[in-house]
């Protein structure tokens, strides 16, 4: 179909076919029936949906050989144990018969060790480095769906171009990335009764055309970033959705699940909203008043609430006042007041910054009991398309950062330890712009 002249983006004249009595009909009026249908599907995929994982599609290490049956320490060591206990046996044994006997048992343990053979968790049964995605759904920036109705193993290093192979043997290991893309299958030949309008007839030609996937494994990390903030009236560069991130690969090594990061994948919408993605106290848990002025920076240079989002802000929209600090007095004394904690914001000296720090500026000291209650207050804060940050603070999940002080307590959460769809860590975040909420609490060293 022919391409509108000087539109905002990408999208075909819509031309449908009008019949009428003793219309003759060729192959091309056909085909332009199918693409009118099938351009006005992708377009409402892409303007109503936006593009990204649906469902499914996790990748996860290939699994083991099916004939492979595992073996523990604990069963290798209960069959050694018993070889020391009747080889002890042995040595104090008086008479040949009983000698004997030992010997035969300790021989059947052995036989029955080497039958079993080392422990092993069973790896996969050859030495590529496989790895499995789930059947599931997506839709790419162009609209089109992306099916897997069936598990598929790939092969790593036989999916890498060979500029990615070579770059891999140069420097031992590499950070992979696999994506999802849409692939068109001609299916069923067939050969043509007559000839075109050429006068010409192919010797064979497909009858049907199948929508399936391909997968395309890179070393590339910027082929998978989507900066756009209009999806329907901007072109997308690359049509392939990110699944996983591969961390240490190596070649014919098995995989660890803990090497395989799904939450760089972008679920289904017109644009993932900017979200919060680590703090560094932990939500609802217990911290000395010495922890709690380290934590907060009280009356030093050093420390202060730190608060990471998963896009860059716009500075200029972090003003005094999106932060706010308060200090619910507890304890046996005096209690149920609320005053506010004056600070101040560290704030990079760029455009824009995916990072918020605050420090407290009162130098009062927390007492046993007391509630420290943070809010951030993300209608206010506008990211890089000046949308505003999804902060609710969804089950006090938003994960702690690394390297942050420990508390003396902290909740046990034994349910919900993925987000809904079990794919990466939590984020703040519920389909809106809302304010983040969160506290610790202070009691005695």
């Amino acid at each position: 179909m022919e391409q509108a002249l000087d539109a905002c983006a990408a999208i075909p004249q819509f031309d449908r076919l009008r019949y009428f009595y003793g219309q003759m009909l060729h192959a091309r009026d056909l085909l332009a029936e199918q693409a009118y249908f099938r351009e006005k599907m992708k377009l409402h995929n892409r303007c109503l949906h936006g593009w990204g994982v649906v469902c499914g599609l996790e990748v996860l290490p290939a699994p083991p050989d099916p004939g492979c049956v595992p073996v523990t320490d604990s069963q290798w060591g209960e069959i050694q144990a018993g070889i020391d206990k009747a080889g002890a046996a042995l040595a104090q044994a008086a008479d040949d018969a009983t000698k004997e006997t030992l010997r035969a048992q300790i021989e059947a343990l052995r036989r029955q060790q080497e039958a079993l053979g080392p422990p092993t968790d069973c790896a996969p049964a050859d030495a590529r480095t496989k790895v499995q995605l789930a059947c599931g759904l997506a839709l790419d920036c162009d609209g089109n769906e992306l099916v897997l109705r069936q598990p598929m193993l790939v092969d790593l290093w036989a999916a890498l171009s060979a500029a990615d192979r070579q770059q891999i043997l140069d420097e031992g290991d590499a950070t992979l990335y696999l994506g999802l893309c849409y692939r068109e299958c001609p299916i069923e030949p067939v050969r043509p009764l007559v000839p075109d309008a050429c006068g010409a007839t192919s010797d064979c030609e497909y009858g049907k055309l199948r929508d399936s996937v391909s997968v395309v494994v890179t070393t590339d990390a910027q082929r998978w970033q989507d900066d756009r903030c209009e999806p329907c009236c901007q072109a997308c560069a690359g049509c392939c959705v990110l699944l996983a991130r591969i961390d240490g690969f190596a070649k014919g090594q098995p995989l660890a699940p803990s090497q395989i990061h799904m939450e760089v994948r972008r679920a289904i919408s017109l644009r993932p909203a900017t979200r919060i993605t680590g703090i560094n106290w932990i939500h609802g848990a217990t911290y000395s008043p010495a922890q709690a002025a380290a934590l907060l920076g009280t009356g030093a240079a050093s420390g202060g609430l730190d608060i990471r989002f998963s896009r860059p802000l716009q500075t200029e929209s972090i003003l005094d006042g999106v932060v706010d600090v308060l200090v619910l007095e507890g304890g046996r004394g005096r209690s149920a007041d609320i005053y506010f904690k004056a600070g101040s914001l560290e704030l990079a000296a760029t455009p824009s910054t995916d990072r918020i720090v605050f420090h407290d500026e009162t130098g009062e000291s927390l007492n046993y009991g007391d509630r420290v209650f943070i809010t951030v207050r993300g209608a206010f804060l506008l990211d890089d398309c000046c949308r505003p940050v999804d902060g609710a603070h969804v089950g006090g999940r938003v994960p702690l950062l690394p390297g942050s002080p420990d508390p003396l307590r902290a909740p046990t959460r034994t349910s919900c330890e993925t987000p809904p769809g079990g794919v990466g860590p939590w984020t703040s975040g519920a389909g809106g712009a809302a304010n983040f909420e969160s506290w610790f609490w202070i009691d005695k060293p």
